[in-house]
């Protein structure tokens, strides 16, 4: 596992792209390695991808950075 994945405390689905330093923000960029979704509606897991979207969070500074994660996630379609 990448020391950097580990530092951040990153849950196992999550995987670390690219770090890019952007003038005083430090970009983190993740994508899910998730596979498989349960449909909130009907509980039956698919695979079938219906798209994929970014959530953007920042935080505050740190040290002199301001972190900010670009997050990758999937979005699954139900086959029911």
């Amino acid at each position: 596992m990448d020391p950097l994945h580990t530092i951040l405390n990153l849950p196992k689905h999550l995987h670390l792209v690219d770090v890019v330093r952007t003038g005083q923000n430090l970009v983190i960029i993740l994508q899910s390695k998730t596979r498989r979704a349960a449909c909130p509606k009907c509980g039956v897991e698919s695979s079938r991808i219906h798209s994929h979207y970014w959530r953007t969070l920042q935080d505050l500074p740190l040290s002199q950075w301001s972190v900010i994660l670009r997050v990758q996630l999937i979005r699954f379609r139900c086959s029911y």
